[in-house]
């Protein structure tokens, strides 16, 4: 009997401590998911470049994996301490939720100090690195930015990076020999032989040769109702055994 209650108890004290971490799981997934989503890269996409927009380079118009491509952002202080701006990525049209799911995880959203006051000239940089994924060789990367504060322009025009094949750095194959171009021959005319009377000769002819973030939200989620649900449980358990 005194073994069986102590099982009971012991059972009781596990339910109880998963519950609570099923709780602080789900906590932290549901916190990272809003954080991740803090970037509102729909809104960096939506609407139409403005008339004056921000002015926005890039150092590569092309690159393979592995390599960084800079972005350079540059626009007008309003006077505020500050200027905030989002910078965000898709691949085309945006219309590949696949391919645009390798580049998401490079929107980035800096907070900068406004240097010269009122109506001087900033820069901002962001610098990426293009994912390794062979699904994006011959796509093009597209990037906007947004200041959402501290600037006189709103939106920059879409950038486009093209991505190309790494280039060959061993076991590579060797390049095709161009073939040499044939000479052609000029055959040689036979005399013309003069025929003596009355013999007659007649000639003879020679022949011719010749390409929100919102999963760990819904999961975070399940795990918090998951932790609810065995914790109420396990308190429900001890006040019957009590």
């Amino acid at each position: 009997m005194g073994h069986a209650l102590s099982y009971r108890r012991a059972r009781l004290r596990i339910g109880g401590a998963t519950g609570i971490l099923l709780l602080l799981a789900g906590s932290i997934l549901v916190a990272t998911g809003v954080a991740f989503a803090a970037v509102n890269c729909d809104s960096v996409f939506e609407g139409a470049t403005p008339a004056d927009p921000i002015v926005k380079t890039a150092d590569k118009t092309q690159a393979y994996a592995g390599q960084t491509v800079t972005f350079t952002l540059t626009f007008t202080a309003t006077g505020t301490a500050d200027n905030v701006t989002a910078d965000c990525y898709r691949v085309g049209d945006g219309s590949d939720d696949t391919l645009n799911a390798l580049v998401t995880g490079l929107n980035a959203e800096q907070t900068n100090p406004n240097v010269g006051g009122k109506d001087a000239v900033q820069h901002v940089t962001y610098t990426i690195t293009i994912p390794d994924d062979a699904s994006l060789i011959g796509k093009k990367i597209v990037d906007r930015a947004k200041a959402t504060s501290g600037s006189v322009e709103s939106r920059s025009d879409l950038i486009e990076v093209l991505v190309v094949p790494a280039p060959c750095t061993e076991n590579c194959p060797s390049p095709t020999p161009t073939p040499s171009p044939t000479e052609t021959l000029t055959p040689t005319p036979t005399p013309t032989v003069a025929a003596t009377q009355p013999t007659k000769v007649k000639g003879v002819t020679l022949g011719q040769t010749g390409s929100s973030d919102r999963s760990p939200i819904w999961l975070g989620i399940v795990l918090i109702v998951a932790g609810l649900g065995l914790t109420g449980t396990t308190l429900r358990r001890r006040s019957i055994g009590r």
